[in-house]
């Protein structure tokens, strides 16, 4: 994934460390695993980096409301430098809108498909 987010954006935007896979190999081609709870849920996002993939598990309770596993991310970036409160995953293919994330205060995920010529 290029570009990638330095460590502490990825810190300040989940408030917390990642479960990491392997301690000795950079975030950027790793596998993370966050985890953070915020007013409507509990969201669990595991990146595997090197292989353009991303799962994303959104839970109320022990109720899963959203459950995607994707594939073929180009790019991620924590926006808003003063805040860091939206994740964006960019997608190889055209047809498929950018991913963003907000988890403050509340989560919140938008997220499109055009398959449409």
């Amino acid at each position: 994934m290029r570009p990638f987010p330095e460590n502490f954006q990825l810190e300040s935007f989940f408030e917390g460390e990642p479960e990491v896979l392997d301690k000795d190999v950079p975030w950027a081609y790793n596998e993370l695993v966050f985890n953070v709870t915020a007013k409507n849920g509990n969201l669990k996002v595991k990146m595997v980096t090197g292989c353009e993939l991303m799962d994303v598990i959104w839970k109320q309770g022990e109720h899963t409301v959203l459950k995607l596993e994707l594939k073929g991310i180009r790019s991620l970036q924590v926006m808003d430098e003063k805040k860091y409160d939206t994740l964006v995953s960019s997608f190889r293919s055209e047809d498929v809108d950018d991913l963003k994330i907000k988890i403050r205060p509340v989560i919140s995920i938008t997220w499109g498909y055009d398959d449409q010529p």
